[in-house]
């Protein structure tokens, strides 16, 4: 009976200082750690050290990178709610419990996706004005506009989350909105005004031309699976992108009406 009250508490401690070396995988080792223990078994206690319980620097930086690009491609393709970090685990090749080490929660999950998401479209996508401002302000959106298309087809992962949050509501389109959405919806209005107040455009309410213009800009990119099932190309080949950069700046600044004398005959 003595034994086996000394020994209960012992396989507790085991199982403690299994859990602290392995901090993220301590349930799959626990077998490991107990089972050759037996009752009697004298073991000099081991506190884990420092360096078993932090991971390599280059192995962590690895999984959280992997995990943050399946995150991306499942958030936007299946939104917030579609979404479980069970599966994004999977497709990073990892365990759940890797996953929900490094973020706490799916929501903090899905702010540190959206962040790099948009951290590497603005990289690619310049918004410096002055690399414009030699140019006329009609000119100056024809540019802003085409650099859109090709920015929208390199991630269309962007175009599907706005549409997603965009419909859903809530905090975290006000999250995005605030973070990120906000300023460029800011500069794409700032050049509509400027181009209004300079007679070169006729005057319409600057968000609704904003969306209208980003529409148009990315659809094609964020329903890839339509578009190749009813045109039977991918939307995302060269000349098909850059077929679409031409069409949405003549439509939106020529129209689609034909004003050849030819047309009118």
């Amino acid at each position: 009976m003595l034994r086996n009250t000394v020994f209960l508490p012992y396989i507790c401690y085991r199982i403690q200082n299994c859990l602290a070396t392995y901090p993220v995988y301590g349930l799959k080792y626990l077998g490991k750690c107990t089972a050759d223990l037996k009752p009697g078994d004298v073991v000099t206690p081991r506190i884990a050290s420092e360096q078993t319980l932090k991971r390599p620097p280059a192995k962590k930086a690895a999984s959280v990178d992997r995990i943050l690009e399946v995150a991306i491609s499942l958030f936007s393709r299946n939104g917030f709610d579609g979404t479980s970090t069970t599966e994004i685990g999977l497709g990073a090749g990892v365990a759940q419990s890797v996953v929900l080490y490094h973020f706490a929660t799916k929501d903090e999950l899905w702010r540190a996706a959206m962040d790099r998401l948009f951290t590497r479209v603005h990289s690619e996508f310049r918004r410096d004005r002055n690399v414009l401002q030699d140019l006329s302000s009609i000119d100056r959106l024809k540019v802003w506009i085409r650099q859109f298309v090709f920015t929208a087809a390199a991630h269309p992962e962007l175009g599907r989350v706005i549409m997603s949050e965009g419909t859903a509501g809530g905090p975290r389109l006000k999250w995005l909105i605030s973070r990120h959405l906000g300023k460029d919806y800011e500069l794409y209005e700032l050049h509509f005004r400027k181009a209004m107040e300079d007679g070169a455009i006729r005057k319409y309410p600057t968000l609704p031309l904003t969306i209208l213009v980003h529409a148009a800009a990315s659809m094609l990119f964020n329903l890839k699976p339509l578009v190749e099932t009813v045109y039977g190309r991918s939307p995302l080949e060269e000349d098909v992108i850059a077929d679409q950069a031409d069409m949405v700046v003549d439509v939106i600044f020529n129209g689609l009406m034909n004003r050849t004398s030819s047309a009118k005959e």
